[in-house]
């Protein structure tokens, strides 16, 4: 399987494929497939194993726990600001 996946990323055909599709998964407000009150001015997304994404809540100082349909799963975990001395 890996070497499939290998060889279809590399060949003629892959390398000429450009541009991705934008899905709004999960916001805090109308108009994404998931609604998250708590995702406020969100940025900064890692991909976690098990099909997981964590998303930072700037505004709420918490990182949600999302599937990869963005439907949240509930569980936030604290994120502390920088000092107020910090660059």
């Amino acid at each position: 399987m890996a070497l499939l996946t290998a060889s279809a990323l590399f060949s003629p055909a892959g390398l000429h494929a450009q541009g991705y599709t934008v899905s709004n998964l999960v916001a805090d407000l109308p108009g994404a497939a998931n609604i998250d009150t708590n995702l406020v001015n969100a940025w900064g997304l890692a991909i976690l194993p098990k099909d997981m994404l964590i998303v930072n809540a700037n505004e709420n100082s918490i990182a949600g726990l999302y599937g990869t349909d963005g439907k949240p799963t509930g569980s936030y975990l604290a994120v502390k600001s920088a000092p107020a001395d910090w660059p």
